[in-house]
């Protein structure tokens, strides 16, 4: 699927949808699936590649929107319901908040493509809990549904958060989905290489520091949980 060609519209459209899917199932409720978190952002990261910022943060935006209309429909109800507004300026409500959420997807992504030059696995963690802490305060704050809440009822995983908080959750998340399309993407790349395994050889050497920080994450957690 990766492999010798680039995607078309139509494909990357489909994998920011996957994208959105996997986050929706990994938010917390009844039925979620917090793992899919870790491999969620995976499907976007790799539809972004070779886009100019413009056209990454469009994309960005698709996800983001079908994320959050799934995610906030809740306010239809909440607005109508009990709030006493007609139904359809509840649906615009939500739309207009939903959007406004996925602006920050959006940036995201532009930043992701205008800043290409620094290792993937670095800039997607820090650009995404960067623009959380302004979503978190800016406009009074809407400090929802960040990443790592969605590890709330997955001990194993949440034990870092009583040293490094759920933005230190949500960064290693991140960095995860980072690590891993950057595997994906050295692996399609390797067989162009000049140098045979150039690609692999560079992501090996970039992958060192946040696969020591996620195996001591792992080691502590399993610690802790084994002392909870």
């Amino acid at each position: 699927m990766f492999k010798g060609r680039s995607f078309s519209n139509n494909q990357r459209r489909s994998l920011a949808l996957l994208s959105a899917v996997l986050l929706f199932a990994a938010a917390p409720g009844m039925r979620s699936c917090p793992t899919a978190v870790w491999v969620a952002l995976i499907p976007l990261l790799l539809a972004i590649q070779g886009l100019s910022s413009w056209a990454a943060a469009k994309l960005a935006f698709f996800c983001g929107l079908a994320y959050y209309l799934s995610l906030i429909y809740w306010i239809v109800i909440a607005l109508s319901k009990y709030g006493g507004l007609p139904l359809g300026i509840a649906i615009a409500v939500m739309a207009l908040l939903a959007a406004y959420l996925a602006l920050y997807t959006a940036v995201f992504a532009a930043l992701l493509t205008w800043l290409r030059r620094w290792p993937l696995v670095f800039r997607a963690p820090l650009i995404w809990v960067s623009l959380d802490f302004v979503k978190a305060h800016l406009f009074s704050g809407l400090p929802w549904q960040d990443l790592g809440y969605s590890q709330y009822q997955h001990p194993l995983f949440n034990q870092i958060a009583d040293l490094i908080g759920h933005n230190g959750l949500t960064f290693l998340i991140v960095m995860t989905n980072a690590l891993l399309t950057s595997l994906i993407l050295a692996k399609q790349r390797n067989g162009n290489d000049h140098v045979r395994g150039g690609s692999l050889k560079k992501w090996r050497r970039e992958s060192i520091l946040p696969l020591v920080i996620l195996a001591g994450t792992a080691l502590y957690n399993f610690w802790s949980y084994q002392h909870w």
